[in-house]
């Protein structure tokens, strides 16, 4: 029996699938002439060519269905409750059912939201007495899917300027890595404050969460440290000894910017070393705002900005920087200035000091 829930929303329309002890008569009943246990007429050859129109419908409304319905599907095969065949069946019927098409401008949101919700049913997916667990693979075919996933299930921030790294082999550090195993890391901020809540200091947390092969929690950490009030967690990179180094912003005051952390988590998520860079959030407080990268040799190379104060005048200089594998800062080099003198505090603090949380 399922004991989670879900709440696929297309178009508009919410679909409640899968709910703990939900009973059949709650989806929408399929039409006589439609057999539920006859799936195998539809005219679809290629299992996956629904997602071509999720994605261009995703597109326009700025939603992304297309993975909502994609992990509650991979779910569901990682549970048992489907196979892979059954699987890339599901999406030939649902296909079918909407013609290739989910898009409201020739179909109604209802329509569209009955076909999935006749297609669940149709594979029994959302019944208590599907399938046994143990046809459970090993490890999921979408691990960066199902990543995403509990990140969102989780309430879990992903660091916007490295997200786009995702899926990089350059060793850049990035808010999500998949691993060999088929197993993922996820790193980002998680707020104690309810949704929609008033911001309030101190509440902010940076956390690192590892996910086995099948997608289940391995392990997860607060990066919390004395000295701190407010936390981002910005990206991971993995290490060859099965642990890796996260990225922290760290936060004296959140008027100020970040300090800069280094974490090092073994591969059971227990901390080797912290190295934190100098500075406490005002000025001569470097920030990687243009590069953190994995080398090789295991070495973490930095580059970004640093502010500085000469009398009244405060100015922008490039920085660089690395640590070695062991978190020793072996490089920390200030630059040429960037831009002429700034005064008054303009341009300093959240706005352009690298933090996404505050200021920007």
């Amino acid at each position: 029996m399922f004991t989670r829930g879900i709440v696929l929303t297309l178009l508009g329309v919410s679909v409640a699938v899968a709910q703990p002890a939900r009973p059949v008569d709650s989806i929408p009943a399929i039409p006589a002439d439609d057999d539920p246990h006859d799936c195998d007429h539809v005219g679809v050859s290629d299992p996956k060519a629904i997602f071509d129109t999720l994605k261009i419908r995703t597109s326009h409304l700025g939603k992304p269905e297309d993975e909502s319905l994609r992990a509650y599907i991979e779910t569901r095969v990682m549970d048992g409750t489907l196979t892979t065949a059954q699987r890339d069946r599901f999406f030939v019927v649902l296909s079918a059912r909407t013609h290739g098409v989910m898009n409201p401008a020739s179909r109604g949101a209802s329509q569209i939201a009955f076909a999935v919700a006749s297609t669940l049913r149709c594979f029994a997916v959302d019944t208590p007495s599907t399938g046994a667990r143990g046809n459970a693979p090993a490890r999921t075919s979408e691990p960066l899917l199902l990543a995403k996933k509990i990140a969102t299930d989780m309430r879990v921030s992903l660091y916007s300027y490295h997200a786009r790294f995702i899926g990089n082999t350059d060793g850049r550090f990035t808010p999500i890595v998949v691993l060999p195993d088929g197993g993922s890391l996820i790193v980002g901020t998680v707020s104690d404050i309810p949704p929609g809540g008033r911001y309030e200091i101190g509440k902010s947390h940076a956390i690192a969460i590892r996910l086995d092969p099948r997608g289940k929690i391995a392990w997860q950490r607060k990066l919390d440290k004395k000295g701190f009030l407010d936390y981002e967690g910005g990206s991971v990179a993995p290490t060859a000894d099965g642990g890796c180094v996260v990225f922290v912003l760290s936060y004296v005051h959140p008027a100020r910017g970040a300090v800069t952390r280094f974490v090092k988590l073994d591969k059971k998520g227990r901390v080797l070393w912290d190295r934190q860079l100098r500075g406490d959030g005002r000025v001569a407080t470097p920030f990687p705002s243009q590069l953190v990268q994995m080398t090789a040799k295991g070495s973490i190379v930095l580059a970004g900005h640093i502010y500085l104060q000469t009398g009244g005048a405060r100015t922008m200089n490039a920085w660089t920087g690395e640590l070695d594998k062991n978190g020793r800062v072996i490089a920390d080099k200030i630059g040429a200035q960037q831009g002429g003198p700034m005064f008054g505090g303009a341009g300093y603090g959240g706005a352009m000091y690298g933090g996404s949380m505050y200021g920007h």
